[in-house]
């Protein structure tokens, strides 16, 4: 079997493997820095090297991998974390937290109702509207109303890690 072949069937595996990680929310597997295509295929070529003389070395592909996994865990670790500090206090001030900690800069109501399934949209209009009076929030002009309508923290805000 030629090098094209081994490595059109391991990339096959990767992308099985990605979709599987994507389907459960765990995408940062593939943001992380060590997750790249050209990583991915040196760490192949690595581990075949040799394979004919029977003088490969299969850890460059095990190092790729520990590494993808443990960024995968990482991102899952910190999803759980942001879960718990969100599940304190009344819906007013889950929403509110996730607004000022762990929204991106620019936001949607949907992104709310993802991170807070159980928060009437009533409740979220009401905490955003607070936090435009209050001066944390404003409307973001580039798209300014309707169900689309986004949202922005003013400053560099408090977004925890």
């Amino acid at each position: 079997m030629g090098r094209q072949p081994r490595l059109a069937a391991a990339e096959s595996r990767q992308n099985s493997a990605g979709a599987t990680l994507s389907c459960h929310g765990v995408d940062a597997a593939r943001d992380h820095p060590a997750h790249t295509k050209e990583a991915y295929y040196e760490a192949i070529y690595a581990s075949q090297r040799r394979w004919h003389e029977n003088d490969h070395d299969i850890w460059p592909w095990i190092d790729y991998l520990v590494g993808v996994l443990a960024a995968a865990c990482d991102d899952f670790e910190m999803r759980v974390a942001a879960r718990r500090n969100l599940a304190v206090g009344s819906k007013q001030d889950q929403v509110r937290q996730f607004v000022i900690g762990h929204a991106p800069q620019r936001f949607r109501v949907r992104d709310i109702r993802a991170a807070l399934p159980g928060v009437s949209d009533p409740t979220i209009r009401l905490v955003l509207g607070r936090l435009r009076r209050e001066g944390e929030i404003e409307v973001d002009t580039s798209d300014p109303s309707g169900p689309h309508a986004a949202w922005r923290r003013r400053g560099a805000g408090a977004r925890l890690p």
